[in-house]
Formats: structure tokens, C-alpha cells, sequence
């Protein structure tokens, strides 16, 4: 090569990619090319704030079981995924009560995606499992998730076909284990 291209080559290059990167509209060009809204003879409000969505749990809490209300600490999750809204299945999950017991209660939901939440007011220290199991009637697939604070602390699930013999899945854990 020349001296004549050395020196080119590089203004070249400068210029190939300056024209690639060039700018794009201006503020004042990207602005007048947005539609425009004619005002409404009402006056218009501020919106107000969303609310802060709750969860929805498919079981209440009883009386003297602790709530979100009385702890910082983490929710536990009991959720079961079934084939259906309509079958349904039997749980069994452990609550806590804001005298710090650990009872353990049964309650009957309708899937597919059915979650009872419980809160403990006393950090459980004891390391002993919590109970939660579900139970179907019926065929098909049947599922389980045991989760504290967004980890999951045990899964099952189980697939019964044509078999008319009750389904179980055992999701009993505890997340200090």
C-alpha cells in the first residue's frame, strides 16, 4: 500500500461509520410527530394510586391463627395444581396461631391452582416438619408446592390414570432443613 492509502484509509473508515451512526430526530421533530389530543370539555382528575395487591388465598385464616398483620415474617404457601376447577381435593397443612402453636388443620379446596397461606408470629425453631398433604378422588394429575418467603421447600406431584383409588401427594417440609 501507498502512503496516499494509509492516510485514506482511516478518514474512510471514520466516515463510514460516522454516516451509520448518525443522529436522529430532534427533540422538537420527535414531539410535533406524536399525535395530538384535543382536550375533553370535563376536567380531568389525577389518577389516584393502585392499591397494593393482597394475596388471595383459597382458604381463610381461622380465629387465633396469626396474619400478614401480626409478623414480619415470611408467608408459607400450601399450594396444590389439579387437573380441574371443579374435583375436589382434600388438604392438610399446618397452621400457626398466634399463641405460637403449630395445629394442624384440614380444609377442602377446587383447583386447578388452589394456595392457602399461613404466617407464622413466632420464628419456628424447632425444625420439625410441617405437614402438607392433598388428596384427590378422582384420575389425573395432582400436584403439590411447600414454599416460604419465595423458596420452595418440598414438591410432588403424581399422575393417576383411569385408576379410581385416591391420589396423594406429600409436600411436608420445613425450610430450615
Amino acid at each position: 500500500m501507498t502512503r496516499l492509502h494509509l492516510l485514506l484509509a482511516p478518514l474512510a473508515i471514520v466516515l463510514l461509520l460516522g454516516g451509520c451512526a448518525g443522529a436522529g430526530p430532534s427533540t422538537t421533530q420527535a414531539s410535533s410527530a406524536a399525535p395530538q389530543v384535543t382536550p375533553s370539555g370535563s376536567p380531568t382528575s389525577s389518577p389516584s394510586p393502585s392499591p397494593t395487591p393482597a394475596p388471595a388465598p383459597s382458604a381463610s385464616a381461622r380465629p387465633g391463627d396469626c396474619t400478614s398483620a401480626d409478623t414480619e415474617l415470611p408467608a408459607t404457601s400450601y399450594t396444590v395444581l389439579s387437573d380441574d376447577a371443579t374435583t375436589p381435593v382434600a388438604v392438610t397443612y399446618t397452621a400457626f396461631t398466634q399463641s405460637g402453636g403449630t395445629p394442624t388443620r384440614s380444609v377442602t379446596v377446587f383447583g386447578p391452582v388452589a394456595t392457602v397461606l399461613a404466617y407464622a408470629c413466632v420464628a419456628d425453631v424447632s425444625g420439625g416438619p410441617w405437614t402438607f398433604t392433598a388428596t384427590s378422588s378422582t384420575p389425573g394429575a395432582l400436584g403439590c408446592v411447600l414454599g416460604f418467603g419465595g423458596r420452595i421447600v418440598a414438591r410432588d406431584s403424581a399422575y393417576n390414570e383411569g385408576l379410581l383409588t385416591p391420589e396423594t401427594v406429600d409436600c411436608t417440609g420445613n425450610p430450615g432443613r
